[in-house]
């Protein structure tokens, strides 16, 4: 990646992916490219320090540097821990935008999502299917891209059906074997439930969405049509919110989505004590940048609230902030801004 400046950007990589040609004998590999520059450059390890490596579509553990230099570095690997569980949505996807693709193919990676069906509809332009990044080398690449993040091991298994009828009539049934089929579009009177933790299979549409022939032969087909909420949005969007919200809820991931909470004023001295610790935290959690421009607009807003204040009392009216004066700093009025 490369940066505004120009310089070029390290790739986030939170597991180094092995492939069987890497080893040189039974427990150790040597590395000689991009990886091995990344160890070097942004891990900068000293000989004996362990770092966590996993084998493509094999288990995951630790590898231990037993030497480094310029250009390689050479890892005693022992591999003990399985692969995390697959995500139980499977994606039905109608084939986006080159540049999307790329996007969503390491989304689809990060999450677990175990297949990728690339599907053709009306509104899919079918240049598309002509795209370099169509190319199993460029897709392959943006996939493990998605797993160095996500510290994964297994690929998606990503699957091109390049015309919509054959597909929902002969591959559909086996695609979504086992699971609830449905289809995403806002004319749905349901909104996609992932609650329950069933596996689905979900078909989505391209920037448009499907047209009513496409969502008709879906439902005679058995998929339930659903919404994914009130707004519309982009097929990347749809996707990442999609398989977040069933990471969450169903318990793929132990951990909970991150939350902000607010300092509440106005309460008793015991409230305040019981929760100094809690809002602390919370401050904490909120980067400086952001408190500050929270900070700003509060006080924009009371230099505001008294201009009014003093404008209304030299026109000798009554001002519809008034019962609000008490709660305004005697220190912050117009005169801050010479009016």
């Amino acid at each position: 990646t490369i940066t505004t400046s120009g310089r070029r950007k390290p790739a986030t990589m939170n597991i180094i992916l092995l492939r069987e040609s890497d080893w040189t004998d039974g427990q150790s590999v040597r590395l000689s490219d991009y990886r091995a520059q990344h160890i070097i450059s942004v891990i900068q390890p000293a000989l004996g320090q362990t770092l966590r490596v996993g084998l493509i579509n094999g288990h995951k553990g630790i590898g231990t540097v037993t030497a480094i230099d310029r250009a390689t570095v050479q890892l005693e690997v022992a591999l003990t821990e399985v692969p995390q569980a697959r995500h139980p949505m499977r994606l039905v996807l109608a084939l986006p935008r080159p540049k999307m693709l790329r996007r969503i193919l390491r989304t689809v990676a990060e999450f677990g999502v175990d297949e990728l069906h690339l599907i053709h509809s009306y509104r899919v332009e079918k240049s598309f299917w002509q795209s370099p990044y169509l190319q199993k080398s460029k897709v392959e690449a943006a996939l493990i891209h998605g797993l160095e993040r996500a510290g994964d091991t297994i690929l998606p298994l990503v699957t091109e059906h390049r015309r919509f009828k054959p597909f929902m009539e002969d591959s559909l049934s086996s695609v979504a074997a086992e699971r609830s089929l449905v289809i995403a579009h806002p004319s749905g009177e349901h909104r996609l439930q992932t609650e329950d933790g069933k596996k689905r299979c979900l078909l989505v549409g391209p920037e448009g969405g499907f047209i009513d022939y496409e969502v008709e032969l879906a439902q005679s087909l058995g998929a339930t049509v659903a919404h994914l909420g009130n707004s519309i949005m982009s097929v990347d969007t749809a996707d990442c919110a999609v398989l977040a919200r069933d990471r969450y809820e169903v318990g793929v991931s132990t951990t909970s989505p991150p939350s902000i909470a607010f300092a509440v004023t106005g309460l008793g001295r015991d409230a305040r004590a019981n929760t100094a610790g809690h809002t602390r935290a919370a401050n904490a959690a909120i980067p400086r940048r952001v408190r500050i421009q929270i900070l700003l607009v509060i006080l924009l807003g009371v230099v505001e609230l008294r201009c009014c204040l003093n404008l209304c009392r030299d026109a000798a009216v009554t001002c519809c902030f008034e019962p609000l004066v008490v709660l305004i700093p005697t220190n912050l009025c117009c005169l801050c801004l010479g009016i």
